[in-house]
């Protein structure tokens, strides 16, 4: 139920943007195809009551509502509005992935306005378009 939410909202909110369903594990996830080959495709799995976004080769992001005072329905919703602005915020190149072998991988947001000149590299960092030191060379031209 939550992940056929995300999917119509999906639809909606980025009309331009493909994605397909299909299952992995016997598990239902939502892929959205990959920009960049080294980041890898996005999928988004339902697991209970809370969608579990991959972002790519990279790392995972968990989406919940832990307030006992909505009822499902109002769960749902602020789950599936979460990770719609979570993905806007990716599709925009303003969520950086990171990854390191041995200590895992993590993710932040940048603000739209963001002065890439200035960023300094500490591992293996991705935006949705590919690798952050691209981006980091193109701000510094």
């Amino acid at each position: 139920m939550l992940l056929q939410k995300l999917a119509i909202r999906f639809s909606e909110k980025f009309p331009d943007q493909t994605f397909r369903l299909g299952e992995k594990n016997n598990a239902a996830r939502l892929v959205i195809p990959a920009k960049n080959s080294e980041f890898g495709d996005i999928e988004i799995e339902q697991e209970g009551e809370e969608l579990i976004l991959v972002a790519g080769h990279l790392t995972h992001v968990h989406f919940a509502s832990y307030d006992n005072e909505l009822s499902p329905a109002e769960k749902y919703t602020t789950i599936v509005d979460e990770i719609l602005e979570f993905l806007d915020a990716v599709f925009n190149d303003r969520v950086v992935f990171w990854s390191k072998h041995r200590s895992g991988g993590g993710c932040y947001v940048v603000d739209a306005d963001h002065d890439w000149s200035k960023s300094e590299l500490e591992g293996n960092e991705f935006v949705w378009s590919g690798p952050l030191v691209s981006k980091l060379q193109l701000g510094r031209s």
